[in-house]
């Protein structure tokens, strides 16, 4: 009872607050710092990253109903990068749409320059991916991150 409390019981249960905080505090700290202090969640735009995985294009239901009539839904081809490993992306508190962040983020869907497609012989293959990061607001968004394309190439 030298921590002045009234009994044992509750200074373990001050104990266990004061552990499941700092707990807490770490895990958030290593989400946004890594060894040596390196930051590893990506950021949103305007930061331009660099991603890696395999480029697939697959099917999906658009408009009017996106799935919900199947036999009258528009079928999309959409191009989606699925990452070499997950990785997390920080939230930007300044930002109305870009304000969540995502933890283990697996498949980002590629948003090409207009008119644009990816290239045949890059589908099914590793590439990098270089471009600006978003948060999906429409139902033409299959992905919670999307990456706006400004370069596409065979990964080395």
């Amino acid at each position: 009872m030298d921590a002045g409390y009234s009994d044992i019981s509750e200074a373990l249960t001050m104990a266990r607050i004061s552990i499941k905080q700092s707990w807490c505090l770490a895990l958030s700290l290593a989400c946004v710092r890594g060894p040596a202090g390196q930051a590893t969640c990506l950021h949103y735009e305007p930061k331009v990253e660099e991603l890696g995985g395999t480029l697939q294009v697959v099917d999906r239901f658009g408009p009017p109903n996106y799935g919900e009539d199947t036999t009258r839904d528009e079928r999309l081809k959409v191009p989606i990068l699925r990452l070499r490993a997950p990785v997390d992306i920080c939230g930007d508190s300044t930002s109305e749409v870009n304000i969540r962040a995502f933890h283990g983020v697996t498949e980002i869907q590629l948003i090409m320059p207009e008119g644009q497609s990816p290239p045949p012989s890059l589908l099914n293959r590793a590439v990098k991916v270089t471009g600006t990061l978003s948060a999906a607001v429409s139902g033409h968004h299959f992905t919670d991150v999307l990456v706006t394309v400004s370069e596409l190439d065979p990964a080395r």
